[in-house]
């Protein structure tokens, strides 16, 4: 789905949140899009990894929980967009130009 945008470009897929720090350590990109549930390193965790030790990275969270708190803590992880799996299609290009713009992208839950 990402690729067919020619502005984007996927440089790394991770398996989970350990593969995705190894990952990060080659070659930083400008966004990573996580989920919260990933196995072991959660995307919560991955996240605050990726904000403190990659300040100019932006994270995404893309995820199935419809859930306040865990927004509120992705924000606090340092997430600049959370999306639900349920609304990818109207809503993932919307997410990612936010944040490729400076802007941040969180709907209400």
């Amino acid at each position: 789905m990402l690729e067919r945008r020619k502005d984007l470009q996927v440089v790394g897929e991770a398996a989970d949140g350990l593969e995705l720090v190894e990952l990060m350590k080659k070659d930083p990109p400008h966004l990573v899009i996580l989920d919260i549930s990933m196995p072991n390193l959660n995307g919560l965790e991955a996240a605050r990894h990726i904000t403190g030790n990659y300040p100019g990275v932006n994270v995404l969270f893309l995820t199935m929980h419809n859930n306040p708190q865990y927004q509120q803590e992705a924000i606090a992880a340092g997430a600049r967009g959370y999306v639900l799996k349920e609304n990818i299609d109207r809503e993932i290009f919307s997410a990612i130009d936010s944040i490729k713009n400076g802007g941040v992208f969180f709907p209400q839950l």
